[in-house]
């Protein structure tokens, strides 16, 4: 019970829920995943798809935000898929 009891109390002690707080940490741990994975050579959406796990919607999604911050670039083209790079 005392396990029950340190849980319960820690969760208390955090506050109320903020949905809006951990939406924003989630985006930018997924933000985090697809610049690191680009870093690491995963060019093309389907290669950080492959190496991360996340929808491709979501990732290009989050690409395009990306590319607004300068934090990576459209390089150009490899066998028909957009390919990417970190600046």
């Amino acid at each position: 019970m005392e396990v029950v009891t340190t849980v319960t109390e820690s969760v208390k002690s955090q506050g109320k829920f903020d949905p809006k707080a951990l939406s924003s940490e989630l985006a930018a741990t997924e933000i985090t995943l697809i610049y690191q994975a680009i870093k690491d050579g995963s060019t093309s959406v389907r290669d950080i798809n492959e190496k991360i796990g996340l929808d491709l919607e979501r990732i290009s999604y989050l690409l395009a935000d990306l590319e607004k911050t300068n934090k990576v670039g459209f390089t150009g083209m490899e066998d028909s898929k957009p390919v990417f790079a970190v600046l």
